[in-house]
Order: structure tokens, then C-alpha cells, then sequence
């Protein structure tokens, strides 16, 4: 079960300096997993999830016609299965690529301890990227799987950068994220009553003590062709860092949590609708969207 985010103070040139980061959760399942199953068809279009900070490993798990090794974590479990369940066969066959074992995904403790928070997002970005790489080469010449990117807390820098690298190649058709740590007030596709946060890691004391790399945190909001969707809760000190934030972090590890009522952007009211079937309802058009791509160029 994910566990509240903690708190680490910090000194820094003789003051303390609160430090809060993603979710945290229960110890990584050891042990490295073989990459997705080469396949001889290039699929339309691929959803790939990154974990929070210390976010555990599922059980390997069955989506619609899809399979996954797990590293999606909890959060992305419990959307994914949500959005296949009874989805159309052009969502529920779209292909999960996990980061595997090459993302460290560190703990809040670890990660403050060892300052290792940038060189956590690094891996997650190469494991991701390389994923991605290794379906698309099993997939033939020409085989370019649009991706739809999915990704909480710390897996939120993950994704963003991910698709700021994929942006070039034309591959990315949306991403997903939840309490974004880099979050702009009012970015494009920022909803929830935390719309106007802003990320932890924007400020750049808190990204410097953390070593993280918050460069090109505008620039992802201006990537071209790509639909983006993030939600923010109030009180998350995570995608709200400063005053009136919860310090305990409950608002940073109830996304998606049964029953919890959506609400669209800071100052409205709750939807009739809960945050899941929300998040189901924008999954879905995204999937269905990126699997109308037909998966392959022509090569010369």
C-alpha cells in the first residue's frame, strides 16, 4: 500500500529547507524481468507507464488482450485495468511497455539521503526510451508505435522528458500524469483542484538540494502534436509546493482512490463523475486515438 510522503529538512547555507517529493511505497520486487515478447506485428500504438518514488512492483498482470510485467506499480495497475476492462478491441489490445527493472524508481528516503533523485529519472528515461526502441525493432523496418505516456510523482519527470526525447521522432501522441512534480500553473491540460500548483521541482533551490535537472520543464508544454492531460490535487505538495500545501502528503497518494469525486480545475466543483472514471474516460480516447496510427512508415 503506498504510505504517505515524508518529510526531509535539509540545511543549506545555514537555513532549513523542507524538501518534499513524490509517493513513496513498498520495497522493489527483486529481481530482473525479461523485456516485452518480440513480436512480428508492429502495433499501432503502446502505453507506457512510470511508478512514483518507491512505488512497489506488481505481480505480473493481464490487461484486456495484454499482458505487463508489473512495473507499472499500483496506481497505473489500478488505471489500466479499469480502462481495459470491457474496453473496445482497439484499446484493449494495445500493448503495456513497462521501464522494467532499469528504473530505480528511488524512495523519498533514498533518494534525499543519497541526493540520487536525477540520476532515478535518468534511468527511468533510458529504460523507457529503450523499451520503446526494442518493441518498435521487433515490430520490422518501419514499425513506430505511437506512445501514450503515463506517469506519477517522480515517473511524471520520467515521462516528461521521455517525451520532450520521443518528440522528434513524431512517436508521441499523449501523456498522462499524475502530481507532477515539474507542473506549471495552469499548463496546458493541468485539471484538478490543484490546477494552479506549482511543482515542487519548478523552484530551483528545491531541485538544485534534490539534483534534479528542471530545464525544459516549459518546453514540454509547447511540444507539437502531442495531447496532454495532468491532474493535480489540492493541498499535493508535490504538483502545489508552498503554502497551504497538506505536509502530511495524503492529497499526494489518494489519486484514483475508489469513490473520490473529480474536479476539473481549481475553484469549480466536484464532477459527478469520480477521479477514475475521469482518468478511464481521457485513457480511452487516448488509446483509441493512437492505434488508429497505422504503426509503420514507408522507408525508401
Amino acid at each position: 500500500m503506498i504510505s504517505v510522503v515524508r518529510r526531509s529538512v535539509l540545511a543549506l547555507g545555514g537555513s532549513a529547507l523542507m524538501v518534499m517529493t513524490g509517493a513513496v511505497g513498498g520495497s522493489v520486487a527483486a529481481g530482473a524481468q525479461t523485456a516485452p515478447a518480440a513480436s512480428s506485428a508492429c502495433p499501432a500504438a503502446v502505453v507506457m507507464p512510470a511508478r512514483g518514488s518507491g512505488d512497489p512492483v506488481l505481480a505480473p498482470q493481464r490487461y484486456g488482450r495484454v499482458s505487463s510485467d508489473g512495473y507499472e506499480g499500483p496506481l497505473f495497475g489500478t488505471l489500466l485495468a479499469a480502462t481495459y476492462a470491457g474496453a473496445p478491441a482497439d484499446v484493449a489490445a494495445v500493448p503495456v511497455v513497462t521501464t522494467g527493472p532499469g528504473y530505480q524508481a528511488v524512495s523519498i528516503e533514498n533518494g534525499t539521503r543519497n541526493r540520487s533523485f536525477g540520476v532515478s529519472i535518468a534511468s527511468g528515461v533510458s529504460a523507457l526510451i529503450a523499451r520503446y526502441d526494442s518493441v518498435a525493432a521487433a515490430g520490422g523496418p518501419g514499425c513506430r508505435p505511437t506512445a501514450v505516456l503515463l506517469g506519477y510523482s517522480q515517473g511524471a519527470a520520467v515521462v516528461r522528458t521521455v517525451a520532450r526525447q520521443l518528440a522528434p521522432r513524431g512517436v508521441v501522441g499523449a501523456v498522462m500524469l499524475f502530481g507532477d512534480p515539474l507542473q506549471i500553473p495552469g499548463g496546458d491540460g493541468v485539471h484538478g483542484a490543484g490546477s494552479t500548483g506549482t511543482g515542487i521541482w519548478r523552484n530551483d533551490v528545491t531541485a538544485a538540494v534534490s539534483v534534479v535537472d528542471n530545464i525544459g520543464a516549459d518546453t514540454y508544454y509547447r511540444l507539437p502534436g502531442i495531447a496532454r492531460w495532468s491532474l493535480c490535487h489540492g493541498g499535493d505538495p508535490v504538483c502545489g509546493f508552498g503554502p497551504g500545501a497538506d505536509l502530511l502528503g495524503q492529497q499526494h497518494v489518494n489519486y484514483l482512490r475508489a469513490g473520490l469525486r473529480y474536479v476539473p480545475a481549481a475553484g469549480r466543483p466536484a464532477s459527478s463523475r469520480t477521479e477514475l472514471q475521469e482518468a478511464v474516460s481521457v485513457l480511452r480516447g487516448f488509446l483509441r486515438t493512437a492505434s488508429r496510427s497505422a504503426g509503420r512508415i514507408t522507408v525508401g
